[in-house]
């Protein structure tokens, strides 16, 4: 475990952007993780998210965007924390285990760019893009175990994480960190990647 600061919004709260001194402790990256872009990057964000928030699906766009411009420097992992009273949160995400399972990892970020482009409630026509049938979908999301590593993600943060998304910003090799509150744009994102590559 180890204790880093957060780039927080609440899915369901209107907050101006601003700098916190929050300190979370969430687990470490693993082989586990789903992650976009190089491994041996030198900056990793960390995104807890939930596929039916609004803010989620925004912030998703302006990763995309800072990942253009930072795709050498920087990776992004994404962690579930489905919200409990988003109701196509939880099998939008047990569909997108299945889409890893099924299409590896390629397979998870394609159908992560297409839930958040159609919503949370079309996730079946999402797993059906990246080359998952209804049938094969259906009988994944009933394995136990596909529901286990989607909670394991969030009861293993339940206790640090209050919204989403959350980011944590993290430089790889000196620990540094940066916190930012809010729905950022992508400039405020690059500041802050660029703010502890060099710490």
């Amino acid at each position: 475990m180890k204790r880093v600061f957060i780039l927080l919004s609440l899915c369901t709260a209107l907050l101006p952007p601003s700098v916190l001194a929050a300190t979370l402790t969430v687990p470490n990256v693993s082989f586990t993780d789903h992650v976009f872009g190089r491994r041996t990057a030198p900056v990793t964000l960390i995104v807890y998210s939930d596929f039916e928030c609004p803010f989620c699906r925004n912030f998703h766009d302006t990763l995309k965007e800072v990942m253009k411009k930072e795709r050498a420097s920087v990776n992004i992992v994404y962690r579930h924390f489905p919200l409990p009273f988003h109701e196509s949160a939880m099998p939008a995400a047990k569909a997108s285990e299945c889409a890893a399972r099924l299409r590896g990892n390629g397979g998870f970020w394609a159908f992560v760019d297409a839930v958040f482009a159609d919503g949370a409630a079309q996730y079946v026509q999402a797993a059906e893009t990246v080359g998952v049938s209804a049938t094969s979908l259906a009988s994944c999301m009933k394995d136990p175990a596909i529901l286990k590593k989607v909670q394991d993600q969030e009861n293993a943060a339940t206790s640090t994480i209050t919204g989403t998304p959350t980011t944590i910003i993290l430089n790889r090799k000196t620990g540094a960190q940066q916190t930012i509150s809010g729905a950022v744009g992508a400039q405020e994102v690059e500041s802050a990647i660029d703010a502890v590559l060099k710490k």
